[in-house]
């Protein structure tokens, strides 16, 4: 990319999908080669860093093609599994009830209790790992509370507020370069995150799309154009 060169993302209103639904398309990077990235700071304020190698890449997109991978937002399936884990551990430690406390973790987190997006391909390229996403386009129809947090997610990423992409994943046997960096192999991957700002700079939301006669959330005189947008 040259420089002062910005990357457009198309958002597009072109036909129907067999459902009468519109599709939703999100693209980009889940992660680049070679890259060193900060993903930790402890206690002490000192930043760790890492980078994956292509065999780390290969490895993971083995894994990715060959099982199932969640995609949510900001880690949202992540955090519900690891505080239902912790409230567990709690409860079979001290033998109190916990059920109010893990009522409540369900309750802040049932956005996430349905798929919003689905892994539709994942491929390696020149600049790294590529995926392509698939809105769930009957999240909607839920209740009118998911019809408006979707409605909520999906702006954000037309708008560039949700902008990158961030792994779920452990890594396996990291092999240490030097004081403070670590170069990953091999991994086990769970998910894709779509968020704000991932600590890899290399793993961006190239392009959202959505393709479909119907309009997702009124702004407005509703009209059928192609329209662009900038990501960052």
């Amino acid at each position: 990319m040259k420089e002062n060169e910005f990357l457009l993302s198309k958002l597009e209103t072109r036909s129907l999908n067999r459902d009468g639904k519109p599709e939703y398309i999100v693209r980009g990077y889940a992660t680049s080669p070679n890259h060193i990235y900060p993903y930790k700071v402890d206690g002490d304020n000192r930043v760790f860093r890492e980078y994956f190698s292509d065999k780390g890449i290969e490895n993971i997109y083995r894994k990715a093609k060959n099982s199932k991978i969640f995609i949510d937002i900001e880690h949202q399936v992540g955090a519900k599994a690891s505080g239902e884990y912790l409230i567990k551990q709690l409860k079979e430690k001290t033998g109190k009830d916990f059920t109010s406390e893990l009522d409540s973790l369900q309750s802040k987190f049932k956005n996430s209790d349905i798929p919003m997006f689905k892994l539709e391909e994942i491929k390696i390229d020149d600049k790294g790992l590529f995926v392509d996403l698939r809105g769930n386009p009957f999240y909607r129809d839920i209740d009118e509370e998911h019809k408006n947090y979707f409605d909520s997610i999906w702006g954000s990423l037309e708008n560039g507020f949700l902008n990158a992409m961030s792994l779920n994943m452990k890594p396996i046997t990291p092999t240490p370069i030097n004081k403070g960096l670590v170069q990953i192999d091999d991994a086990d991957i769970f998910g894709i995150s779509l968020l704000q700002g991932a600590a890899n700079d290399m793993s961006n939301i190239t392009e959202v799309a959505m393709r479909g006669l119907e309009q997702i959330k009124p702004r407005g005189e509703a009209k059928c154009l192609k329209t662009t947008s900038l990501l960052m």
